[in-house]
C-alpha cells in the first residue's frame, strides 16, 4: 500500500483537494456550485460559501485534469511558490534593486516562516501571491510614473486586485485596503 507524500497536512489540505475536485467538476460541467449531499436536504452552495474565490483552482486546472486528484497537490505547490519567486524578483527589481538581492529577498519571502506554516497547514491557497504582487507592481508604478501609462498600470491593478480576491478574498481585501490608503497620499 503506496502513499503518496504531501507537503502539508490537516484538514486545510483535505479541504483544498475538495475544493480543487468540485472545481473540476463544476468546469467540466459534471457538478454545480450546490452540493445536495451535504447539509441535506438544503444542500450546501460551495460557490456562495467560498465567495466564488477559485482563481487559484482555475489556474491549475490544466495539470489537475493531467495529473488528476488528488496527485496534482505537489505540483501545484511547487508552481504557486517558484511563480512566487520570480514575480516578486520582477517586482523588487522594479525597485531598483540588482538582480541577485532580488532574488534572494523573493527565497526568504517564499521560506518565511508564515509562508511554511501555511503551506504545512495544508494552504497554498493563502500564499498564492501572483495577483497581490501584480497589484504591488502597478501600485509602484502608479505612484512612480507621470504619464499616460499610469492608466494601463492602474487597470493591471485592478485587475490584480480582483485576481487576488478571487483566490483568498480575505488576502485581496486586505490589499485593497493597504492600497487605498497608500493611493491616500498621492492624491
Amino acid at each position: 500500500d503506496h502513499k503518496e507524500f504531501f507537503l502539508g497536512d490537516t484538514t486545510d489540505l483535505q479541504g483544498t483537494v475538495w475544493v480543487f475536485h468540485h472545481f473540476t467538476n463544476l468546469i467540466d460541467g459534471s457538478g454545480g456550485t450546490v452540493l445536495s449531499d451535504l447539509y441535506a436536504p438544503v444542500g450546501f452552495d460551495m460557490g456562495l460559501n467560498t465567495g466564488f474565490a477559485w482563481a487559484d483552482a482555475a489556474l491549475a486546472y490544466p495539470y489537475v485534469k493531467w495529473i488528476g486528484i488528488p496527485g496534482f497537490y505537489n505540483l501545484h505547490v511547487f508552481i504557486t511558490l517558484w511563480g512566487n519567486v520570480f514575480l516578486l524578483s520582477m517586482l523588487f527589481r522594479m525597485m531598483k534593486l540588482s538582480l541577485f538581492p532580488a532574488f534572494g529577498l523573493s527565497l526568504l519571502c517564499v521560506f518565511h516562516n508564515f509562508t511554511q506554516d501555511e503551506l504545512f497547514q495544508g494552504r497554498p491557497t493563502q500564499v498564492h501571491w501572483w495577483f497581490q504582487i501584480g497589484m504591488l507592481m502597478a501600485m509602484l508604478k502608479i505612484t512612480t510614473l507621470q504619464s499616460d501609462l499610469s492608466r494601463r498600470w492602474a487597470i493591471l491593478g485592478g485587475l490584480s486586485l480582483a485576481g487576488a480576491c478571487l483566490t483568498y478574498w480575505f488576502g485581496g481585501a486586505s490589499l485593497g485596503f493597504i492600497a487605498a490608503i497608500v493611493g491616500l497620499f498621492y492624491i
